[in-house]
Parts: C-alpha cells; structure tokens; sequence
C-alpha cells in the first residue's frame, strides 16, 4: 500500500461565515490534530457566537477583514 507523507506542523486556521447551511464547522477543522482554529468571523453578532462555539473557538471578529489581520493565521475557511 502507498503512503503518503504527511506534515506534523499545527496550521492556524480561521474560518469566515458560518453560511446558509452552516458548513463552517462541519468539516471538523476544529477536531484535526494538526489544526488549530483561532478565530472565527461573521457579521451578524448571534450567528458568530454560535460558530465559535461550533469550532471551540475564543476569538471572534466582527468582519472578514479584521480577521485577515491577524497575523497568527495562515489559512481561511469560508462557509
């Protein structure tokens, strides 16, 4: 059987809306072992305070583009 290889490097993630169909917790980013979530974004205040809670997430910004400054990120999930 083929292997392939795999990096171990944790990647800090944000994810941006939680979408109709609130597809920003559902592929589990929050639950891979070389993943870390660390902030989430939506513009409506209630929608955004579920998907933090969807990705066991502390850190939450009010748009896409206070999100994309923070310098801890080094890839986004939009729903």
């Amino acid at each position: 059987m083929f292997k392939l290889p795999f990096s171990d490097k944790e990647v800090k993630v944000g994810i941006a809306c939680y979408g109709f169909f609130k597809f920003g917790d559902c592929f589990e980013f929050q639950n891979h072992p070389n993943v870390e979530v660390v902030a989430v974004s939506d513009i409506d205040v209630a929608i955004c305070n579920e998907l933090a809670k969807g990705c066991k997430c502390k850190k939450k910004y009010p748009s896409c583009e206070e999100m994309f400054k923070d310098k801890r990120i080094e890839a986004v999930f939009i729903g």
